[in-house]
């Protein structure tokens, strides 16, 4: 609460915001008439104050609380509950705060992990920004926002699975020396030997995948004309869960095969 001049009227007994008084005693005393009224106490909780040029102490603002401010009382249940509620505020409120306010601009943690899991099922950029308003309708979602979450996502994902830097080249013993003694972290192929037997396969692969994307590309569509994301997001989820398990069997029977038999001798 800030000094004025402006006159009070203490007849009401009401507290607002703005309300003014000529001296500091003028304020406490309302507020100690005020919790009387109504059935509490009132305590200084800071003053705040400055020294004047001529060395007087002047106060520039006191902030009071109710005498049972910060006792803690035993909980008798285990539901969580608002206890005391200040929904006043000494400036105007900011419109548009989705776009206006920094802490509304984040994307929630929960929108966070959506991303993780599209990331993680190899669902580009443009699909994971309609799943994601499709799954949280009226949610604003920046793209600047959007976009920083995804490169982290795929960040996150590729670490710890580096694929080594491959130089591809015509036959040259010369080219092939100087490869291998100026870039010792590179590996080096030969393209005869490494391009024909395989580019058709390549081919054929590519035609296959982006037939692929076209399909998940219309059942993303379809799934938001009839409104059944969690239901399209559950089927994706249980694919990739399946892929995950299955390579692990796999893993884990490539390990079994490989252990030696000690009742065999050579």
């Amino acid at each position: 609460m800030d000094s004025s001049d402006e006159e009070c009227n203490n007849s009401s007994l009401k507290i607002n915001v703005g309300q003014t008084f000529h001296t500091w005693e003028d304020a406490e005393k309302f507020l100690n008439e005020y919790g009387l009224e109504k059935g509490f106490s009132i305590r200084r909780r800071r003053t705040e104050s400055q020294i004047s040029d001529n060395g007087n102490k002047m106060i520039q603002r006191v902030g009071w609380e109710c005498g049972n401010a910060g006792k803690n009382f035993s909980k008798t249940t285990l539901m969580i509950s608002f206890t005391t509620v200040f929904d006043e505020h000494n400036h105007t409120m900011i419109p548009s705060p989705s776009a206006n306010i920094a802490k509304y601009r984040k994307l929630g943690e929960d929108m966070i992990q959506f991303i993780k899991f599209c990331v993680d099922g190899i669902t580009s950029a443009q699909n994971i920004g309609r799943l994601l308003r499709g799954k949280f309708p009226g949610r604003k979602i920046h793209q600047k926002n959007l976009y920083n979450a995804i490169q982290a996502a795929k960040k996150k994902l590729g670490t710890g699975n580096l694929i080594p830097r491959v130089v591809f080249t015509d036959f040259d013993p010369a080219m092939a020396n100087a490869i291998s003694l100026e870039f010792s972290d590179f590996i080096h192929c030969l393209c005869s030997k490494v391009y024909n037997p395989i580019l058709q396969e390549i081919n054929s692969t590519q035609q296959n995948y982006d037939r692929a994307q076209g399909l998940i590309q219309k059942s993303i569509n379809i799934a938001i004309a009839v409104n059944s994301y969690d239901k399209f997001i559950g089927i994706c989820h249980g694919f990739i869960l399946d892929k995950q398990r299955n390579q692990k069997l796999k893993i884990e029977i490539e390990d079994v095969a490989n252990i030696k038999n000690p009742i065999i001798t050579t």
